[in-house]
């Protein structure tokens, strides 16, 4: 995948997303728009260029599965 960026309003038409895969693609950071998935348990940003997890995630209430590849919080 080459993904580098995932459009917000775009996660917005997904309100009931329970995962998230993002992984293998060209992403430097996590879209703010998945603090709006209230729903979303599990989000897999592995393999990107993320150096930094956003502390907005910890706005994500039902997120009970991360993966990623060890980025610090920013």
């Amino acid at each position: 995948n080459k993904l580098v960026d995932l459009d917000s309003s775009f996660i917005l038409k997904l309100k009931k997303l329970k995962s998230l895969i993002l992984s293998h693609n060209q992403l430097v950071e996590i879209p703010i728009g998945v603090v709006q998935l209230a729903d979303l348990r599990m989000l897999d940003v592995s393999n990107n260029q993320i150096s930094r997890l956003p502390t907005f995630l910890s706005q994500c209430m039902q997120l009970v599965s991360l993966v990623c590849d060890q980025p610090t919080l920013a």
